[in-house]
């Protein structure tokens, strides 16, 4: 068995523009699916990503845009910071020789932090029994960064008394993706009064969609060549532009006067590839999709999927928001979200998913009457069924300062699956899938300004 294992300097990624990226997709499979950016405000992630109904800023134009006639009258800037660390940890099974035990032993140890920024305006006005609001947003949609580096270390005999390192460098495996698909959004929302103390609104955006440059790196990086330790591969430096496209948003949201709302929206499907495109094949023993095969009967490996292909199906969300009246009143937020199965027009069927749910459930009140206490948690079934579903736990608070508000938040979940050898290594005795742990801990700022 070869030991590798790799500690990784923490690299800072400066992204400039985007929206709060809080990342809840395992970052491996980002250069398939991508990681979906969290698209609201920190006081909506504090209380479980409930966006569609706890949202008052302009990226609620990507969740319900009808929350847009809502907001406070007058023209408001805000802007969002946030930054998110993830930790990826490869491990084999092993046995303890003296305690005669299996435990699970690290080989690699990646760590991956984002930082970005986000800003939007909003405009509210009341008009007797009618409200209006309209917003621009400008963020990221979704991200394909991924960052793997592996060390590799060999064996070396020493004769006693000889000083040096047993099992000396030989070199790194690295495996790196780059790139994302950015929106610029306009939208507007209105509501009225049907009856007495019931409320009807409406809201329609409209997302358009750019991506950066795409880039991805799969080679062994070498300090000393040593087949019997190293993957044989062809190494793959590859660079590509993909198109632009575009999607809709509709909201309506439904309040009465006992302080019951129900938000229903909708996004449509979006599809955006490069002309070079093809896909990744899938391992039989884990289900999921592999980027790397021997190529034919040989040992050397080869690097399979080109191109790009970013797919956002189409989404639906039914939220619920109740506020309590009384001394110290409390907001209580709910909301299911599902996207639609997807199945490719493409040959592969690396993209033929099923859809996904996802469960949400946050609150927030007032701790002495004026320290806003907000909580969550978010469930999330996988896009693949190999992985563990996620149970995203959320935290923030707030404070208001005239017409200033800075809101801070909280998300932290972890995930497991299990995987083969991200570069195979031609006659390595090993188990044939190693056990992956992803952990995300990530906060976000929000300030919101009103003239």
């Amino acid at each position: 068995m070869r030991f590798k294992h790799f500690i990784k300097t923490p690299k800072l990624i400066l992204v400039l523009g985007l929206i709060p990226v809080i990342g809840f997709s395992q970052s491996y499979f980002n250069r398939l699916i991508g990681t979906e950016i969290h698209t609201g405000s920190a006081r909506a992630l504090a209380m479980g990503n409930t966006n569609s109904v706890s949202d008052r800023s302009s990226a609620v134009l990507l969740t319900n845009p009808a929350g847009l006639a809502i907001v406070r009258s007058g023209l408001a800037l805000d802007l969002h910071s946030a930054i998110s660390s993830t930790m990826e940890r490869r491990s084999l099974d092993l046995m303890d020789t003296f305690g005669d035990f299996l435990t699970e032993g690290d080989y690699v140890l990646n760590r991956n932090r984002n930082f970005s920024f986000n800003g939007g305006l909003t405009y509210g006005l009341a008009l007797n029994k009618f409200r209006t609001g309209l917003g621009i947003s400008i963020g990221q949609l979704t991200s394909f960064n991924y960052e793997y580096q592996e060390e590799i270390r060999g064996r070396a005999s020493l004769e006693d008394g000889d000083i040096g390192n047993r099992d000396p460098l030989l070199g790194y495996h690295v495996f790196s993706t780059e790139g994302g698909f950015n929106h610029v959004t306009v939208g507007g929302g209105l509501q009225f009064g049907i009856v007495k103390n019931y409320i009807l609104g409406a809201g329609f955006s409209y997302h358009t969609v750019t991506g950066s440059e795409f880039s991805e790196d799969y080679f062994v990086d070498t300090v000393l060549v040593d087949p019997v330790y190293m993957s044989n591969v062809l190494s793959r430096h590859l660079k590509t532009e993909p198109n632009s496209g575009g999607f809709y948003s509709f909201g309506l949201n439904f309040s009465t006067g006992t302080g019951l709302t129900v938000a229903l929206s909708l996004d449509s499907e979006l599809e955006i590839d490069t002309d070079d495109y093809q896909a990744p094949s899938f391992n039989t023993a884990s289900g999921l999709p592999i980027y790397a095969s021997y190529i034919d009967s040989t040992t050397q490996v080869s690097y399979l999927p080109s191109g790009l292909k970013y797919i956002k199906p189409f989404t639906q969300r039914l939220g619920l928001e109740y506020r309590t009246v009384g001394e110290v009143p409390m907001v209580i937020a709910f909301e299911w979200q599902q996207t639609a199965e997807y199945d490719s027009d493409l040959a592969d069927t690396t993209l033929n998913m099923p859809g996904a749910e996802y469960w949400k459930f946050g609150f927030e009140y007032l701790a002495l009457k004026t320290i806003p206490v907000r909580a969550g948690l978010e469930f999330r079934k996988p896009r693949f069924k190999g992985v563990s579903p996620a149970s995203i736990f959320t935290f923030g608070t707030g404070k208001q300062f005239g017409n200033l508000s800075v809101d801070l938040a909280g998300a932290y979940y972890i995930i497991t699956y299990d995987y083969p050898d991200v570069f195979p290594v031609s006659g390595d005795v090993r188990p044939d899938l190693d056990r992956v742990s992803e952990s995300n801990l990530s906060v976000a700022l929000s300030i919101k300004y009103t003239l």
